[in-house]
């Protein structure tokens, strides 16, 4: 904790308009790593819920295979087998956009953090020294 405080006090004495962007911008990383734990945890429960249904039709299947083989009902089995995978389908193709979407939003706010820009521009145009540079980053 006492490192944390220190880099932070560290950083402002340095050069304290690049660490006000750095420190703005951490909220908007935070809440998107947190948006796509989130978002990954609820659709994991979904998919699982889909996938009890088909799993149980299968489980029952085998179960009661001597009945099914007596009445000719594999076709109607394997109908309903397939039915059932319908929605598992649907939900893990939703979840996979999302996914993407998310990991996408929070990779971007990681890597696009204006900080890097504005230290460059700033240190491109002498309002900071390249030593400087250096300490803000370590």
């Amino acid at each position: 904790m006492s490192s944390m405080v220190l880099a932070i006090v560290l950083g402002m004495v340095l050069s304290w308009k690049l660490a006000l962007i750095a420190i703005s911008m951490q909220p908007f990383i935070i809440g998107a790593f947190y948006t796509k734990a989130t978002m990954m945890r609820n659709m994991s429960r979904k998919l699982v819920k889909a996938q009890n249904k088909s799993s149980e039709l299968a489980s029952e299947a085998v179960g009661n295979h001597r009945i099914i083989t007596a009445f000719y009902s594999q076709e109607k089995i394997l109908k309903l087998h397939e039915l059932t995978q319908i929605s598992p389908k649907k939900e893990s193709n939703r979840q996979s956009w999302y996914a993407g979407i998310g990991l996408l939003v929070s990779q971007f706010l990681t890597a696009a953090n204006p900080a890097g820009h504005s230290r460059d521009r700033k240190h491109d145009s002498r309002l900071i020294k390249g030593n400087q540079c250096i300490e803000i980053n370590f």
